[in-house]
C-alpha cells in the first residue's frame, strides 16, 4: 500500500509542475519518453497510445484519468512517462512527507 501512496504522491506533485510554467517542457520530456517506448521491443502500444492522448489534455483530465479506479487507471499509473522529472530529493522529500 505504500507504494500506491509513494506513487499517487509522486504523480500529484507531476501535476502540479503539469500545471506550472514548465508544463510545455515536461510534456515534451513525457512525449520523448514514450518515443522511446515505442521503439523498443516488448512494450504494449495501449500504454504510448493513452499517454500520448492525455498528454493532449487539460491536467484536470489526466488527474481524472490517472486517478480513476479500474484497470485501466492502475495501467496508467504503473507506465508512467514521467521519468526524471523529478529529482531524486524531490521524490525521497514526497516520500518522507
Amino acid at each position: 500500500m505504500r507504494h500506491n501512496n509513494d506513487r499517487r504522491a509522486y504523480l500529484a506533485r507531476i501535476l502540479q509542475l503539469l500545471d506550472s510554467e514548465d508544463g510545455p517542457r515536461i510534456r515534451a520530456r513525457a512525449s520523448a519518453v514514450i518515443d522511446k517506448w515505442e521503439m523498443a521491443a516488448g512494450i504494449d502500444r495501449r500504454h504510448s497510445k493513452r499517454w500520448r492522448v492525455l498528454l493532449t489534455q487539460d491536467t484536470a483530465v489526466i488527474r481524472a484519468a490517472i486517478f480513476a479506479d479500474g484497470d485501466v487507471a492502475e495501467e496508467l499509473r504503473h507506465c508512467m512517462p514521467f521519468a526524471g522529472i523529478l529529482s531524486n530529493r524531490e521524490r525521497t522529500a514526497l516520500r518522507t512527507g
